[in-house]
């Protein structure tokens, strides 16, 4: 309600930064009357390293894996590298590590050997610290890709338990539910999700999804106008962005403005035309958009530029409704999956 809480001044060395992050989050919640439980007393009392350069080389990894693309996944990739040739046992940069190698094999590649890479560094952080969120996570996302969504739902389910704001688990629980049938289940998940991180633009994507296989159209549209508002702040403050802008062409798409999705389409092939999960998302504009043959071409591209699971995505995503009993669209997705299997076996 705009009323002043709080507020104090904190001086300190830089190499202090642990203890000062531990005291303010004390402050608040002392200021804010809230009450933590002894994990989370735990959690915050102990230091995730001693070694500011290795956080920093982390918190950088972080940074650029929540930017997506398959270039800030690679800077990801060596910023958390870095952190681990610095200090080795700390835990978190190889949960990090984990989580962009399970992003190379889920839109920019599509080779086991990344989901191999993945468990060998979960399992390294959990040896590090036996109760890593990160790490267990990533190992319910390699149940995942792998197809156990039960196995993956219970990991999930058991993190939320402990955690119950920790929104990739809330997300990906979503998914699960989605591709599992469980409409209700999924609407419950990614609202969650929208709560926890409304500034994210996912969890409003795949709400709007939801929403327009159930036949709400209102709640989907105003799902699509989220999408349009975050992405278009997003873009505001990273003007090259190529999935964010990706996403809101296909926002623009879904709400009926192909103005405007056509313009951040050309301005998209204008930056980059390589990355594969980018022009997935164009595929799905095109689709929308009723250009079929383009639609077509820009989905085989996404695929030989690494998206190798355009063919599962498509053929669940409902921006492709239209050409469900195309033959043309049937072949490329039936081409595609001989592919990727290939590719992946």
């Amino acid at each position: 309600d705009g009323f002043h809480v709080w507020a104090e001044r904190f001086d300190r060395m830089i190499e202090d930064i642990f203890d000062v992050q531990n005291e303010v989050a004390q402050k608040i919640t002392d200021a804010l009357k809230v009450s933590l439980t002894d994990s989370e007393k735990e959690s915050l009392e102990k230091k995730p390293t001693d070694d500011i350069r290795a956080y920093d080389f982390y918190m950088r990894g972080r940074e650029f894996l929540q930017r997506r693309g398959k270039k800030n996944n690679e800077t990801a990739i060596k910023m958390f590298e870095n952190a681990i040739s610095i200090d080795p046992e700390f835990a978190s940069p190889h949960a990090g590590l984990a989580e962009a190698y399970l992003y190379m094999y889920e839109w920019y590649d599509g080779n086991t050997i990344w989901l191999e890479k993945a468990i060998a560094m979960n399992q390294k952080a959990l040896s590090l610290d036996p109760g890593s969120i990160e790490a267990r996570f990533g190992i319910a996302m390699v149940y995942f890709h792998q197809k156990r969504f039960k196995e993956s739902k219970k990991t999930l389910e058991a993190i939320l338990g402990e955690n119950s704001q920790y929104y990739p688990a809330c997300f990906r629980l979503g998914m699960i539910s989605e591709l599992s049938g469980d409409y209700d289940s999924a609407l419950r998940y990614f609202s969650r999700a929208t709560e926890l991180k409304p500034y994210d633009e996912d969890a409003w994507r795949f709400l709007e999804g939801v929403y327009r296989k159930l036949g709400d159209i209102d709640k989907a549209n105003d799902a699509a106008m989220k999408v349009i508002e975050v992405t278009a702040r997003k873009l505001e403050a990273s003007l090259d962005d190529v999935i964010v802008m990706s996403r809101l062409a296909e926002a623009y798409a879904r709400f009926g403005a192909q103005i405007e999705a056509r313009a951040t389409l050309k301005r998209i092939f204008e930056l980059d035309r390589t990355d594969g999960l980018a022009l997935y998302n164009c595929s799905c504009v095109y689709a929308l958009l009723g250009e079929k043959v383009t639609a077509l071409i820009t989905l085989r591209q996404a695929f030989d530029n690494g998206f190798k699971a355009v063919a599962h995505w498509a053929k669940s995503d409902h921006a492709f409704d239209s050409l469900r009993d195309d033959t043309m669209f049937q072949e490329l997705i039936s081409e595609l999956e001989w592919w990727g299997s290939r590719k992946i076996s």
